[in-house]
């Protein structure tokens, strides 16, 4: 959901993505956040946030589906590279898989979020990534 927020004078563009146990997944004006929070009597109390590099969004399916404000493909978890199935050049559609990582025994599926063309691809297949490492670049 997007929201519109001013505070002391100042417009924000917030954009909520994800919401799950106690942390909220949003983008202030373009830049990722996660904004902890717990619940005192009936309100949510916002306890901390801080910057994030990679907001998820809700999986379809099996796959893991993530993306900034800037079309990058990141890496939602630390791991292994095992397949990237796209190249630069090509054209790519929302929920088509661009890349496998392997993270604990268990193959994840990162998909593309966006109609459009694979620009730059930042990592070779066997790579190690982490958390929030820029996979690809689609415009």
């Amino acid at each position: 959901m997007n929201y519109s927020i001013n505070i002391h004078q100042k417009q924000y563009e917030v954009e909520v993505d994800v919401v799950s146990g106690g942390v909220a997944y949003v983008i202030v004006n373009g830049e990722p956040y996660e904004v902890y929070f717990e619940k005192q009597g009936e309100a949510q109390v916002v306890t901390s946030a801080t910057k994030s590099v990679a907001v998820p969004t809700k999986p379809k399916a099996s796959a893991i589906s993530v993306a900034t404000a800037a079309h990058h493909i990141i890496a939602p978890i630390p791991g292994l590279i095992l397949d990237i199935s796209v190249k630069e050049g090509d054209a790519v559609k929302p929920g088509q898989v661009v890349v496998v990582i392997d993270a604990m025994k268990m193959e994840n599926k990162i998909v593309a979020t966006e109609h459009g063309t694979v620009r730059q691809i930042h990592v070779d297949k066997g790579a190690q990534v982490g958390t929030g490492h820029v996979i690809m670049v689609i415009e």
